[in-house]
């Protein structure tokens, strides 16, 4: 509550800053104030040049409260801005993930392969792709992801130890996905600390259920839940403070407690998850950390609810955006300000 007032009163004197109101926005999208986060996050979309991380914010608010057909748009109209400013294309990840979700795979695939044509040598953008792909949508197999994540690299110039910390979680963590648990274990040990609950149990989830998973495929159980049950303090902390309401946060909590052997309760939380917006199926049935339930009658229906809502929405979008060819109109305004840039 402390932070919320410090931050309303900089928003007062700084109403257009980027950083005050996405700060804000997070901090209502965690106590389930989700359209209040939605209006300030559209308000600084409304600038001249909105901010990629107020875009990433607003597309995962989107997600996680199981709005996913919203992100269409909201995509389309970020990508037209960037362009007077840079005059190409930018954010194509919004479309990656937004179409990913909806499971429409085809057009997806087409906006990551367009920025990798487009960007080849940008090895955060390219990797960004991979996450939403493999991980978020299902939409991409996590050998197929390394391989991607390898080329990225090479594009790049770059080797795997000047890669930020979050790119080389997400390498460990296709190692352990696909099978590889020595090379997890070997890249992801040295960048977490299990010592102790992490401050942002959200930003560390992934690459911490990971290297948990990677220890119990090897047979080392021990570091596996010491790992988990901080994680677990971590999310019960933020579930006690009332930080717990987006959809796709409270299905991390739910791995979590499957990982930790409560096959149950993690069904519970799966089903609050849902219940909350959670959409993300398809990335849950190609995942062998949640094999454990995949024959679960309880698990079988609510992946089949969930299906059900995301067939509804893909349905809406393609009658809405039926007449609509948006790669026409973004070609066109890229054209068009390349030819006013080369004006004398």
């Amino acid at each position: 509550d402390a932070a919320h007032e410090a931050l309303l009163r900089a928003a007062h004197i700084d109403p257009l800053s980027p950083t005050i109101n996405g700060n804000l926005a997070m901090l209502e999208m965690r106590a389930g104030r989700f359209e209040d986060a939605v209006r300030r996050l559209m308000r600084l979309l409304e600038t001249p040049q909105p901010l990629i991380p107020v875009f990433i914010r607003l597309l995962e608010l989107n997600s996680s409260t199981g709005r996913l057909e919203r992100n269409i748009g909201v995509s389309q109209r970020i990508m037209l801005s960037i362009v007077p400013t840079t005059g190409r294309a930018g954010g194509h990840f919004g479309l990656v993930q937004a179409y990913g979700e909806l499971g429409m795979a085809e057009q997806a695939a087409y906006w990551q392969a367009r920025y990798r044509r487009e960007h080849p040598s940008i090895f955060l953008g390219r990797v960004f792709n991979i996450q939403i792909l493999a991980l978020l949508s299902g939409q991409l197999d996590y050998g197929e992801a390394l391989e991607e994540f390898h080329a990225a690299l090479d594009a790049a110039g770059m080797a795997l130890e000047q890669a930020p910390e979050g790119s080389r979680h997400l390498y460990g963590g296709l190692h352990a996905l696909v099978g590889n648990h020595s090379e997890a274990i070997r890249i992801l040990t040295p960048l977490l600390d299990g010592q102790a609950p992490p401050a942002d149990p959200v930003s560390q989830a992934f690459a911490t259920h990971a290297l948990a998973w990677a220890y119990l495929s090897a047979g080392d159980a021990g570091p596996a839940r010491s790992l988990l049950l901080n994680l677990d303090a971590a999310f019960a902390a933020m579930e006690a403070e009332g930080q717990l309401h987006l959809g796709n946060e409270r299905a991390m909590y739910a791995l979590n407690t499957l990982l930790l052997g409560d096959l149950a309760r993690a069904l519970d939380l799966l089903e609050q998850a849902e219940q909350a917006g959670w959409r993300r199926a398809q990335a849950v049935l190609q995942d062998p950390r949640w094999a454990a339930v995949h024959q679960e009658p309880r698990f079988q229906a609510l992946v089949a609810r969930v299906q059900a809502d995301v067939q509804a929405q893909r349905a809406r979008i393609e009658v809405r955006y039926a007449d609509d060819d948006f790669e026409a109109r973004l070609d066109a305004a890229i054209a068009a300000r390349q030819a006013q840039q080369a004006r004398p």
